[in-house]
Order: C-alpha cells, then structure tokens, then sequence
C-alpha cells in the first residue's frame, strides 16, 4: 500500500512539474506576442483615427503599409506591423476605411504591402526608363491581389478585395 501511494505521489508532481513548464513556456514565448499584438493594435487604431486627410493617412501607415485612393474619393489605409523574434512574434495589419468602417487581419504580409506602395510611387515619380523594372514589379503575381485592391472602382470593390487578403470586420474603435 505505501508503494502505491508513492507511485502516486510521484505521478502528481510529475504533472504539477509538467503544468508548470507549461505555463512558463506559455509566459516566456507566447504572452509576449499577444501584448506586443495588442499594444501595435492600440497603435495602430490611433494613429488611423487621428489621420484627418490623405496626407496624413499615408504618413499614418507607416513604411510597412499601404494607401489606396480610389478612383470614387474613397480610401482605404492599411497600417502593418509585424516583428519576427521571439519572444514576441506577431502579424497585425489594421484597415480603415473612408466610410468608417475598420478591418485587422494576423496574415503575415511581411514587406509585401509597402513593397507595393514603394514600387507604385517608383512609377508614378521617376523617369519612364528608370520606372521600368518597378513596372515589371508591380505586374509579378505576388502583388495580384494588391492590384485588385487598387484598382477597385469603389469601396464595395476594395473591401471585397480586403477579404480576399484575409482581413475581417472589426468594431469601430471608441473615442
């Protein structure tokens, strides 16, 4: 009888050693992204919010995102963050649209959107022969779906094309 209540003794530390390192590992590795997601959301919504022209919404999005006027008057300013060390690994990219409505996708974008927004500036501002390879750029399939963002008549089109890159609604932010 001792014996068993000894095996069982041990198996109940076992687990509680278990759980522990558990909850440590969870501390170290995993809580930091989710602060570090939350504080870039934090940042993210006030400086979109606080943006009152296109001027400042671009400045709003930072380097890693992107601006999109449309050919309607309408917008959609996307600002990205993401950060690839651990502790603290996260993706968020917050949307707000000229309508007022906001969208946040955790799909990992990386440089992608403001490659885009570099590449089309590129165009748009340097002489034809130098504005060539960022032409050919612009066209490569990985840039497709910003294409679309971009070239939506509207705003219907563009959250259309805000879905298909993996963003969802999200409420608006208070004030």
């Amino acid at each position: 009888m001792p014996r068993r209540r000894t095996i069982r003794i041990a198996a109940l530390v076992c687990l509680l050693a278990f759980l522990t390192a558990m909850a440590t590992a969870w501390v170290v590795f995993e809580r930091p992204s989710i602060v570090n997601e939350s504080r870039s959301r934090r940042e993210s919504i006030e400086l979109l919010s606080r943006a009152a022209d296109a001027h400042a919404l671009q400045e709003a999005v930072g380097g890693l995102g992107l601006f999109v006027g449309l050919p309607s008057g309408e917008w959609v300013a996307i600002r990205y963050q993401d950060s690839h060390y651990a502790p603290g690994t996260f993706s968020l990219a917050v949307a707000r649209c000229s309508d007022g409505s906001w969208y946040s996708s955790q799909r990992h974008f990386c440089g992608m959107l403001g490659a885009y927004e570099w590449c089309r500036r590129s165009v748009e501002e340097l002489p034809a022969e130098y504005a060539e390879g960022y032409k050919r750029e612009l066209e490569d399939e990985h840039f497709a779906p910003l294409r679309r963002l971009a070239a939506g008549p509207d705003l219907t089109a563009a959250k259309a094309s805000l879905d298909a890159l993996g963003f969802t609604p999200m409420s608006s932010p208070r004030r």
